[in-house]
């Protein structure tokens, strides 16, 4: 039995891996890169080439990797996205680390969660350093509770690694050492007040070993030693020092200075349109850790809430939070996972009442099929028709808890439940990252880049190849266009911005900003592609919302900036 339940674990495990692997690395280039991307992918190609950096707002282990990549490999969108994609898959494996105190149910549910959350995909196939952030947390937590448990000494340097890398991916990390200071007030305050806690005694007792001890400074020293050498790139580019420290502005600079865009409620919004599994499940989790008051669990909600509660208070609201206030949830999800599949006597449930869980099934389908009409063609005989199947629903449920009992009917209920929450979690992911990631009404698409823009490169390299200069065809950028633009032709060259384009032109390729039916430079013709792309929705009502959740439908005013590349032939 011990070995068919092994077998079991590793299997699942083996089936996260692959769908995490799956998710992240499919079409991995096909999106164009975001703006915001560009100002991470930029940098190190720049660099690279001889350019001088225009700024230090750039994460810098992005940096350090993907000017190493792109020296080996060459420059390319996929090519950009690989360490937050590689780092994407390896956050799904950490959990097993953690199964003792998420239990080892839980366990495998946060590691099939990371796998299939819309955010963290989302966030893997991106240019951004918040999965990075992500991943050195938990390599951190893991560290911690081993070193607690073990004292085993190669933890603490494991935990300095993690804290080091962290410091160097983006500016949410700001956001969870908050979380952790405020984690250790709520020790020091627990520790006054509850004298014997077990727990407590242990984690003092660690406390008191690393003091002593002589290797949390080896472990500093070796943090310390990491970013100056990631930083500066192997003591090449010495100012890279001054990209780390920036993270910290940035992230100061997000939270005093108004962007006029998103709304407090953005990440509400975003939790329950994309993340709804983890939220409600997470919210359970919630309950569950305050009566249980185990150290995890308590760090994890100090975590979710600091997040929230900072990011919505925020002048500026950056998507990249997004995986920041999900990871705790998905923690406490697994925890509340555990405990119903630990403390539920399946093998006990009468096979009879499978009956329920067929008619649950049914209705659902048939609700989702009422509202789908309704969206469809907007007749409110369906709108009807479902409210009412939701009525006969709750009463079915009610008439088999008291046919079934509590002990039956919740579990039931409960694993019907995960089920639906889990078929939307899975819905948002697909619509979200192989369907619509660059579709502006999509909450995490902050600043879209039309998907049009995957056809300029093509078009530049059927310009070159008549003419003779070849990939050396020399080009003009509006600065104002500049550095996604400068990404997109960087195989060609020379390149020169100027902030208004000359009447006659030197070079044989000329990218403005297109404005109406205004002519080009003389004796040039254009071709026009969209680049950015935004929707108005303050209009919209519920009903709006609710055809675009299930369809993806195209609501709202959709305006675009075009730009206009001129070609003198």
């Amino acid at each position: 039995m011990d070995r068919l339940l092994i077998s079991v674990e590793a299997g699942l495990y083996i089936v996260a891996i692959v769908v995490a692997l799956m998710l992240r690395f499919a079409n991995l280039g096909y999106w164009p890169l975001l703006s915001a991307e560009v100002t991470e992918a930029w940098p190190a190609w720049s660099f690279l080439h001889g350019g001088r950096l225009e700024s230090f707002n750039y994460s810098p282990l992005l940096f350090g990797v993907n000017l190493f990549n792109f020296m080996a490999f060459g420059a390319s969108d996929a090519m950009a996205r690989l360490l937050p994609a590689l780092a994407g898959t390896v956050i799904v494996i950490l959990p097993y680390l953690l199964r003792d105190r998420l239990g080892r149910c839980g366990a495998i549910a946060a590691s099939l969660l990371l796998a299939l959350s819309p955010s963290f995909v989302y966030f893997s196939r991106t240019v951004s350093g918040t999965v990075l952030v992500a991943a050195s947390v938990l390599i951190f937590l893991v560290a911690a509770h081993r070193y607690v448990t073990t004292r085993q000494k190669g933890h603490i340097y494991l935990g300095g690694i993690a804290l080091a890398l962290g410091l160097m991916s983006a500016a949410t990390i700001y956001t969870v050492l908050v979380a952790g200071l405020i984690f250790g007030g709520y020790l020091w305050l627990r520790n006054r007040r509850h004298l014997g806690d077990v727990e407590l005694q242990q984690l003092q007792v660690a406390w008191q070993d690393l003091k002593a001890g002589k290797e949390w400074r080896a472990a500093l020293g070796l943090g310390v030693a990491l970013i100056v050498l990631i930083s500066t790139v192997l003591l090449w580019h010495w100012s890279g020092l001054q990209a780390t420290l920036n993270l910290l502005g940035r992230w100061l600079h997000n939270l005093t200075t108004p962007d006029g865009i998103t709304r407090w409620s953005y990440y509400l919004r975003a939790l329950l349109v994309y993340e709804t599994l983890p939220l409600f499940v997470g919210l359970a989790g919630i309950v569950l850790a305050l009566r249980r008051g185990a150290f995890l669990g308590i760090f994890a909600t100090i975590w979710f809430i600091v997040a929230l509660v900072l990011g919505s208070v925020a002048g500026t609201r950056p998507a990249e939070l997004m995986p920041i206030i999900v990871l705790p949830l998905i923690l406490l999800a697994a925890q509340a996972a555990d405990a119903l599949i630990s403390t539920t006597p399946w093998v006990e449930i009468d096979s009879a009442n499978v009956l329920f869980v067929i008619i649950f099934v049914v209705l659902s389908s048939f609700i989702y099929l009422q509202l789908t009409a309704f969206t469809v063609q907007g007749e409110t005989a369906y709108l009807r028709l479902a409210v009412v199947s939701i009525g006969i629903l709750l009463l079915s449920f009610a008439i088999f808890w008291y046919w079934a009992g509590t002990a039956q009917a919740l579990p039931i209920a409960a694993a019907t439940l995960l089920a639906i929450l889990l078929a939307t979690t899975i819905h948002s992911t697909m619509e979200l990252n192989a369907y619509n990631a660059r579709d502006p009404r999509e909450l995490l698409a902050q600043q879209a880049v039309s998907i049009d823009l995957r056809h300029l490169r093509p078009f530049l390299i059927d310009l070159s190849e008549r003419t003779s200069e070849r990939e050396r065809m020399p080009i003009m950028i509006e600065r104002a266009l500049h550095p996604l633009l400068s990404w997109y032709t960087r195989d060609f060259g020379p390149v020169r911005l100027v902030n208004a384009v000359p009447p006659a032109p030197q070079e044989r390729v000329v990218i403005t900003l297109a404005q109406g039916a205004a002519e080009g430079p003389a004796g040039f013709v254009g071709q026009r592609f969209r680049v950015w792309t935004t929707v108005e929705t303050a209009h919209l009502g519920w009903g709006d919302w609710l055809k675009w959740y299930l369809h993806r439908f195209k609501i709202g005013t959709e305006t675009s900036q075009q730009i206009e590349v001129w070609f003198r032939p």
